[in-house]
């Protein structure tokens, strides 16, 4: 577990240092006037765009508050609800997908067998929870996906804790 544990921090750092060294240029590139002139230049896909922007965050420093806001002022709240609640699904989605199925060797690597029974055993107990309160914080989102997926978390409850979070 302790792995696992250094695993989530390490990718929790990673997220917070492309924050720092990236988080100035993408706040300019996508504050509320420039996303929201954007989304509207393109309304028709205004809730595509949005969606794949939400996806990216999970790898670029992304601010999906303002994405959600600025899709909430071109095309409506429902339309923005349904495509930021798709948008935060599908890049938790992603995140666990890729470790899940691309991430088995590495993990292999780090953990012994009986450590990945551990943590798959936590995390089929207790981190259905773990998944839905994390959807309301910054970074732990995408750091928690990642490492539920390299944990083992059956995707069955994975699927409904991301969707219902």
């Amino acid at each position: 577990m302790k792995k696992l544990l250094w695993i989530f921090l390490l990718l929790c750092g990673l997220i917070l240092a492309t924050f720092a060294f990236f988080g100035d240029t993408f706040e300019n590139l996508f504050s509320l006037d420039a996303t929201r002139g954007l989304l509207r230049e393109h309304r028709a896909w205004a809730g595509p765009i949005a969606a794949a922007l939400l996806i990216s965050d999970l790898v670029l420093p992304i601010p999906t508050t303002v994405v959600i806001g600025a899709l909430g002022a071109v095309t409506g709240l429902l339309s923005a609800v349904l495509w930021g609640w798709l948008g935060l699904t599908l890049a938790g989605l992603t995140g666990y997908g890729l470790a899940r199925w691309g991430g088995q060797r590495w993990a292999d690597r780090l953990s012994s067998p009986e450590e990945q029974a551990r943590n798959r055993e936590f995390f089929n107990t207790c981190g259905g929870l773990a998944v839905i309160l994390s959807r309301m914080l910054p970074i732990l989102p995408e750091a928690l996906s990642v490492t539920a997926g390299l944990a083992g978390m059956r995707p069955r409850a994975f699927i409904l804790s991301v969707t219902l979070g």
